[in-house]
């Protein structure tokens, strides 16, 4: 997998982590509450942004929402594994917790992470050759997605972030739990 592929995959991660860490403590009493990624819906939005094949996505990305602004953000085992037929294969791995305060307006809502503690790693595999590329930790103040923000839609059992990037819709959907 090129070096771009990688990149893109890695910054994709971060941007679905930044998008569950963003913040004026005025909030959308629809939001409050228990929510779980939706692991079907994710696997398209990855495809979607790196223009990679994923096959497969595993663990679970949960987040919680508090009236008073504050959340958590908490990464269980995710491992994203994407494939290119001329490249081989990239396995992205991520653990941890993101605390952040949240703000909302007008069904728009800005985040920003108050502290950090997220392991990412990688793996590449190329024909038989299994590389393992160096474990990073984000600590305070080190997370790269620690802020975002984007309009969202809220429902019941249901919430989507709407976030453009490069002239590209980005949905993210969440299951209340």
């Amino acid at each position: 997998m090129n070096p771009i592929t990688l990149s893109k995959l890695l910054f994709t991660c971060l941007l679905f982590i930044s998008l569950g860490a963003q913040a004026e403590t005025a909030i959308d009493e629809c939001l409050l509450g228990n929510w779980k990624t939706d692991p079907a819906h994710q696997k398209k939005s990855f495809e979607h942004l790196t223009g990679q094949h994923i096959s497969n996505i595993k663990g679970a990305v949960f987040m919680r929402i508090n009236a008073n602004g504050n959340g958590k953000y908490q990464l269980k085992k995710i491992q994203i594994t994407a494939t290119a037929a001329e490249s081989g294969e990239i396995s992205v791995q991520l653990n941890g917790i993101s605390h952040f305060t949240w703000r909302t307006v007008n069904n728009n809502f800005s985040a920003e992470s108050t502290d950090a503690a997220i392991q990412a790693s990688a793996t590449a595999k190329i024909g038989e050759m299994v590389i393992p590329l160096p474990s990073v930790p984000f600590n305070n103040g080190q997370w790269p997605a620690g802020r975002g923000q984007a309009r969202y839609v809220c429902t019941p059992k249901q919430l989507q972030f709407n976030l453009e990037h490069n002239d590209q819709l980005i949905n993210i959907l969440w299951q209340r739990i």
